[in-house]
């Protein structure tokens, strides 16, 4: 049994939230948040806390790219599909 503990300032995972990323937003970036939010446990289990923030960091940016996406990409075709209506 492994009773190592992380250290009281470990980085977050961002596990829930790249499980949501995967349900509300664009599943592509939400599947790369969620491997980048399990690889930050890896590396806090390994003691190796530089790596497991630049995974926590990636895991949240990616996150927020994958919510994002979404609705940007819906005011993008919203757009076009107004200017096509506009100019034809």
């Amino acid at each position: 049994m492994n009773t190592a503990t992380p250290p009281a300032n470990a980085p977050k995972d961002h596990m829930a939230l790249a499980v949501i990323s995967i349900i509300c937003g664009f599943p592509p970036f939400g599947i790369v948040a969620t491997i980048h939010a399990n690889r930050v446990g890896s590396h806090r289990l390994a003691g190796n806390m530089a790596l497991a923030t630049a995974a926590s960091r990636k895991a949240l940016r990616w996150s927020i790219a994958s919510l994002v996406a979404i609705p940007l990409l819906g005011v993008v075709l919203i757009g076009y599909g107004l200017l096509l209506r506009v100019m034809g």
